[in-house]
């Protein structure tokens, strides 16, 4: 048994909320590419506070948890991934990161209701 293993692990229950695109890179493969966003309520001593959290997710395109379904903007969405850092340099120079979800399993659970969609209407326009 390894001593520093550690986990990366990620699960999302989530609405699309960006219309998914494919993306080629390394000339012949391509992923696709989608903005998730969660919504969670937090108790405070004030009342509750709705925190949302838009991810970036990428899924390869010959995944087989994708082949049979589209996804767009609204779905409501199950994925397990893992988290992926990468570091680029702006155009002042300065060194930022980025993170995003590598998706390896995705399921679609149905279009978001009509009242949800008013309730999170300005979400949708990431």
């Amino acid at each position: 048994m390894y001593s520093n293993t550690g986990l990366n692990k990620v699960i999302l229950v989530g609405y699309v909320t960006r219309e998914p695109r494919l993306h080629t890179y390394k000339e012949t493969n391509q992923q696709l590419l989608f903005a998730l966003t969660t919504y969670e309520t937090i108790k405070s001593n004030s009342g509750e506070i709705e925190h949302t959290e838009i991810h970036h997710v990428k899924i390869d395109i010959l995944n087989p948890s994708i082949k049979n379904i589209t996804l767009k903007k609204g779905d409501l969405v199950y994925l397990q991934g893992k988290l992926q850092t990468t570091s680029f340099i702006d155009e002042q120079h300065i060194k930022r990161y980025k993170t995003e979800i590598i998706g390896n399993s995705i399921e679609l659970f149905n279009q978001l209701p009509e009242m949800e969609k008013q309730k999170h209407s300005s979400d949708f326009n990431v």
